[in-house]
């Protein structure tokens, strides 16, 4: 079990009835990039991945015993599109979503090792109702649905893009 807090990461050893602990140290690159955890999921491959507040993504390398950070980088195309990350979503083939707090929803491609950006742009019906992203998860249809400052949002896939429910539109409270 895993388990994020705001002073790192904890993985509880059911043997020893323990907790291994796991800290932001400013002097290793490889140790995780904050301590204050704010989503946590393990991928198809088995993978953990670690969302951070102003940290971006610190992902486990279990071969290694380090964390890989995945960050904003203005001048890496495919780059996550920012450091606050409150929620990562595993859909049904195993794409990761990643919801910032104020930079939108990032989808990532792994064989690219790229994070596609979907942002909030003003007239664009097919945009994320708000670049403040809370949640994401999918249904058992393999819709992928995102709470956003701006609404609850559906992925369509035919325009890759967003349809945005406001509260007082189609029954939404």
């Amino acid at each position: 079990i895993w388990v994020g807090t705001y002073y790192g990461l904890n993985k509880y050893e059911p043997a020893s009835d323990n907790f291994s602990c796991f800290e932001h140290d400013r002097f290793d690159l490889f140790s995780l990039s904050a301590n204050r955890i704010y989503a946590i999921t393990e991928d198809k491959a088995g993978t953990i991945w670690v969302g951070t507040f102003k940290g971006g993504i610190s992902k486990i390398d279990y071969r290694m015993n380090r964390f890989i950070y995945y960050g904003y980088n203005p001048l890496k195309p495919g780059s996550l599109s920012g450091e606050v990350v409150r929620t990562i979503y595993k859909d049904l083939k195993g794409t990761l979503w990643i919801g910032t707090d104020g930079d939108g929803i990032n989808k990532y491609d792994s064989k690219r090792k790229f994070f596609k950006h979907y942002k909030h742009i003003k007239g664009n019906p097919a945009a994320i109702g708000s670049n403040s992203v809370l949640w994401i998860t999918g249904d058992k249809y393999g819709n992928i649905w995102a709470a956003s400052g701006g609404g609850l949002c559906k992925y369509i896939p035919d325009v890759d893009g967003f349809k945005t429910y406001r509260a007082g539109e189609n029954g939404l409270q």
